[in-house]
């Protein structure tokens, strides 16, 4: 170790700053050690004509299809969920009105008869 010390003071340069002599073996072992990679996950997106068929014969499943497997941007996906959701709803009382469906109409709720009659 000695003849090392003395090689640094022939040339000038400080111990510490040199290295290899004076690293510690958590600093070697921190330079050393492999790094991990994480693997990314390869998103999975659906076609826009398949995300449409649902939106139009099974709303649900369709929106959570628009929401999470498009590449659309927030703006459209808003959008699109609610029209979608007024388009169900639409449907849903005239279904009623026309007695397809033997169920209350929302329309005939008394807070909603009062927002539509003011």
């Amino acid at each position: 170790m000695s003849d090392n010390y003395d090689i640094y003071e022939q040339s000038g340069i400080e111990p510490e700053a040199a290295g290899s002599v004076y690293d510690t073996l958590e600093d070697t072992e921190k330079r050393t050690a492999p790094k991990r990679r994480r693997r990314k996950r390869k998103r999975v997106y659906i076609s826009p004509i398949f995300v449409f068929v649902f939106l139009v014969f099974c709303f649900p499943v369709g929106i959570i299809l628009l929401l999470f497997f498009t590449r659309w941007g927030v703006f459209s996906k808003l959008f699109l969920t609610i029209f979608t959701l007024v388009c169900a709803f639409i449907i849903y009382e005239i279904l009623v009105l026309y007695n397809f469906v033997p169920t209350p109409s929302l329309l005939d709720l008394p807070f909603l008869k009062e927002l539509f009659t003011q």
